[in-house]
C-alpha cells in the first residue's frame, strides 16, 4: 500500500514541521500519485489517474471530470503540474 507523506515547513517558524499521512482512507482519490505541488496560498495539489486532489492541511477535496459540467476539469488523469507566476497549471492526459 502506498501512503503519501507530506511535510509542511512554515517560514515564520524555523522549527515547526508537520507530517501528515494521506491515503484513500484520509480522502485521497487514489493512492497512485503522479505529481504534487504547493501553491502560493499553501494548498497542496495532488494529481492522480482518478482526479485532482486539493489538500489544505486538514481536508482533501477531489475534483473530477463531470460530463455535463463545462466548468469541471476536462480529464481525470492528471500527469504533471507547472508553476507559473505562483499559479498552478496542470497537464492532463
Amino acid at each position: 500500500m502506498f501512503i503519501l507523506l507530506l511535510i509542511s515547513i512554515h517560514s515564520f517558524s524555523a522549527n515547526y514541521y508537520s507530517l501528515t499521512r494521506l491515503s484513500s482512507n484520509e480522502g485521497l482519490s487514489q493512492q497512485d500519485v503522479e505529481c504534487i505541488v504547493q501553491d502560493k496560498q499553501g494548498f497542496i495539489w495532488i494529481g492522480t489517474y482518478d482526479g485532482l486532489n486539493r489538500f489544505d492541511g486538514t481536508h482533501v477535496i477531489i475534483f473530477r471530470h463531470q460530463p455535463n459540467d463545462d466548468n469541471s476539469i476536462s480529464d481525470n488523469r492528471i500527469l504533471a503540474f507547472v508553476m507559473n507566476y505562483g499559479l498552478v497549471l496542470m497537464v492532463e492526459d
